[in-house]
């Protein structure tokens, strides 16, 4: 039976190791920007921020009215600006026509999904991003009807 000396050098041994460490590379450690997609490790990327908006417009609203609007929305990925980097932050943008054969779509038309990489960058881009509130005025003015959004980050359940 190992008594408990040789356990606690060893130990103390393996924590004196991990605080050297910690120490020697302190110099080169920098906390990333949170908001950044750059800074992210890859586990980190992998759990982004989904976006789901499903548009619905009034009945009578010509196509024409609506596929003016539609690429706007696609565009909002290079229309939207991070505050600080002064780059666009959102990652995609996909949207279409609905062309599901299943009937539940409680008649909404129009499906986008959009990532981000961070939950504070889906929180700017929903509550003060410029160009998605000047978009917002204009889908409502544009026939809008009723809307639904759905988020969720990939694996949190």
């Amino acid at each position: 039976m190992i008594g408990r000396g040789p356990i606690f050098l060893l130990f103390f041994a393996v924590l004196l190791l991990i605080s050297f460490s910690i120490f020697y590379n302190a110099g080169s450690f920098a906390i990333p920007h949170p908001t950044l997609a750059s800074n992210l490790i890859p586990a980190m990327a992998a759990n982004t921020v989904v976006h789901i908006v499903l548009l619905q417009f009034a009945s009578g609203t010509a196509p024409d009215a609506v596929k003016p609007l539609c690429d706007a929305f696609i565009k909002l990925k290079d229309t939207c600006i991070h505050p600080e980097t002064q780059k666009p932050y959102i990652l995609s943008i996909k949207g279409g026509f609905d062309n599901s054969i299943e009937d539940l779509q409680h008649g909404y038309t129009h499906a986008f999904v959009l990532e981000f990489a961070t939950t504070w960058d889906r929180d700017y881009y929903v509550e003060k991003d410029p160009a998605h509130q000047v978009f917002k005025g204009a889908l409502k003015a544009g026939g809008l009807a009723n809307v639904t959004v759905v988020d969720f980050t990939d694996g949190v359940y």
